[in-house]
């Protein structure tokens, strides 16, 4: 299913979300390019898994380097559940 509105999401990171004018934009694709070793790919886990445990939506999660990790996945997931449950 794919959303006819266009949103804005919080990536959780205050910074990270002035750089985008207020955050990521639902439909877009966004790439995160540097050097290597620098922690894109955390970046990119820790937001999918914030967004899909804050809003309960879908995320999808394109890897092109193969270091997607389901492990860290879930643990970022259950993490940002866990901020979720605090902040009600």
């Amino acid at each position: 299913r794919i959303k006819n509105q266009f949103g804005w999401l919080d990536t959780g990171f205050e910074g990270l979300d002035n750089l985008l004018a207020g955050g990521l934009m639902t439909g877009e694709v966004l790439e995160f390019v540097g050097e290597s070793a620098i922690g894109k790919s955390q970046l990119c886990m820790m937001i999918a898994a914030r967004v899909a445990a804050t809003t309960c939506e879908n995320v999808i999660y394109v890897d092109t380097s193969n270091s997607f990790s389901i492990r860290r996945v879930e643990q970022l997931f259950n993490s940002a559940n866990q901020d979720k449950d605090q902040r009600k």
